[in-house]
């Protein structure tokens, strides 16, 4: 990895109801899962062009289907966590449940793996900037090495939009490595044309676009994807409204061909295997009482 000429793979896998349960929707108790066939295929697309990734499982989901966690390390991609049962932060009571949701993923995923969870991911981009003294100090707490859970919206600082790694400091000689997810820039605007719905909707040309415009930065881009982003047999259930239904299954389509088009195209690997080579320039001071 001379240069880390490489971009950042990853998935988030949570079960695909997990939208309809942070909507309080029912209708999705008695449906079968899928995403643990589009997450078997995953493994087998990402063996076909050599590329690694990093799988940002859920506790929830690791417990279900423990084969495929421990079959994600044994094909070299890196397991870490996105929460135990997919709760936003910010609907949290605070440090404790945070803690122990957090302990609870953490002790399931590295059972199953035999291996210590470097990373976190928080459930639907959850972590702000109100609550990331405490969170991050959790993590840190936890034994994590790095964090991936900013978005790279207009509301974020100006190096979180640019979505360059930054070290974070925090107390007691406690820091980590944040992460965050990458967007194409235009001007003070930065669009997040590499995940999730944004994925399904922007071309493929724009995301293209995004990882030219960081290697020109002298970084690196990243993508996330749910296995639902790819699962063309996509479940549905009565509940919901026709325009939740409309943004779940919008691009699905075609989003399977797109992401084979683009790791054909460029070279992918897991933030693990990043850490040594990312060109982390900036830090954030958070040694502040909390």
């Amino acid at each position: 990895m001379n240069n880390f000429n490489y971009h950042l793979l990853t998935f988030d896998v949570e079960h695909w109801y997990e939208g309809y349960r942070y909507r309080n929707l029912d209708g999705w108790e008695n449906v079968s899962p899928r995403d643990h066939i589009i997450v078997e295929r995953l493994f087998d697309l990402l063996g076909k062009y050599d590329q690694k990734a990093t799988f940002f499982f859920t506790g929830r989901f690791a417990r279900e289907f423990p084969r495929l966690v421990k079959q994600c390390v044994d094909f070299g991609h890196e397991v870490a966590s996105h929460s135990d049962q997919h709760c936003v932060i910010y609907r949290m009571k605070g440090d404790v449940e945070f803690r122990r949701d957090l302990r609870a993923s953490l002790d399931t995923l590295s059972d199953i793996t035999g291996r210590a969870v470097l990373g976190y991911r928080a459930p639907k981009w959850s972590l702000t900037v109100d609550n990331q003294y405490w969170v991050f100090e959790a993590l840190a707490e936890a034994g994590l090495i790095y964090d991936s859970s900013f978005f790279p919206t207009l509301g974020s600082e100006k190096f979180r939009r640019e979505g360059k790694p930054l070290r974070i400091n925090l107390p007691n000689n406690h820091s980590l490595i944040e992460i965050p997810a990458s967007g194409y820039r235009i001007g003070p605007l930065t669009i997040p044309v590499a995940g999730g719905l944004y994925f399904r909707t922007f071309p493929a040309w724009a995301v293209f676009a995004m990882l030219a415009q960081k290697k020109i930065d002298g970084g690196y881009g990243m993508l996330y994807v749910h296995p639902y982003d790819l699962d063309d047999s996509n479940l549905s259930v009565k509940s919901g409204g026709l325009f939740f239904k409309f943004f779940r299954s919008y691009g699905v389509a075609g989003a399977w061909k797109k992401l084979e088009h683009i790791i054909s195209e460029h070279r992918f690997t897991s933030i693990e295997k990043s850490l040594p080579f990312l060109p982390i320039e900036a830090k954030l001071d958070l040694r502040r009482a909390v």
